[in-house]
């Protein structure tokens, strides 16, 4: 028993150290900016110093949502999250993340490439504000472990009784991965800890927990191409 107990608290831990990692990282860039204001270096009509404010509120975004992730699954886990149901347009939030999440992209040289089938229906029952993270965090699961100078592809279509939304990307070490488990916490820790992928696999966790309180369903898989694909699907009705 003691030594499942310290198994338990050693990898929660690690956990906690790869999710401090996750936050250093965007503000990181955001003291580099405030450092630049302080210095009085920054220059608005400079196109280079409008990037950094960007990245800037892109990266306090970026932190924001990790401690947002964080807090949502302990809500889960107790059960007093609950969605709030509206009707909202998919593709209307697809696009928003992409446009979002694209300086990011360039810098890799990552090219995105949203592919969103003409006959998607306009409204879909759900939570807009929970799904916008969840496409949020697996984009950004997808640029920070695909390789330079490679591509993200988001597919969304649909068929009679579901809506479903695609997210493929090439991976290095994709034969080593269990993409059955890739939603574990305990096994994000252990391929983190091998150096197979990148992140804390926070937003992975916190993915998983909110399409399923949508009634929806969540999985990945290595495809024959090479390529890893992330899929999510909710009922229409």
């Amino acid at each position: 028993m003691a030594e499942k107990t310290n198994d338990s608290s050693s990898i929660n831990l690690q956990f906690v150290a790869m999710l401090i990692h996750d936050l250093e990282s965007p503000l990181a860039v955001a003291k580099q900016f405030l450092s630049r204001v302080e210095q009085g270096r920054h220059d608005p009509d400079n196109p280079r110093h409008q990037e950094l404010i960007e990245a800037t509120h892109l990266a306090i975004r970026r932190a924001e949502r990790i401690l947002e992730d964080v807090l949502d699954i302990a809500r889960m886990d107790m059960e007093i999250l609950i969605p709030r149901i509206v009707f909202a347009d998919v593709s209307t939030i697809i696009q928003k993340c992409v446009a979002m999440i694209n300086p990011l992209a360039n810098d890799k040289g990552i090219a995105m490439i949203p592919e969103l089938d003409s006959f998607l229906p306009g409204q879909l029952r759900m939570d807009a504000a929970l799904l916008e993270r969840v496409i949020d965090n697996l984009l950004m699961n997808a640029i920070r472990n695909a390789p330079r100078n490679t591509f993200i592809r988001i597919h969304a279509h649909s068929n009679e009784i579901s809506y479903r939304i695609e997210i493929e990307n090439r991976l290095d070490h994709a034969n080593a991965i269990v993409f059955e488990n890739i939603f574990d916490p305990v096994y994000q820790v252990q391929i983190r800890k091998e150096h197979k992928l990148r992140g804390s696999g926070i937003g992975l966790t916190f993915s998983r927990q909110a399409v399923h309180a949508m009634n929806g369903s969540i999985g990945a898989k290595q495809q024959e191409n090479g390529t890893i694909l992330f899929w999510v699907e909710l009922p229409l009705a």
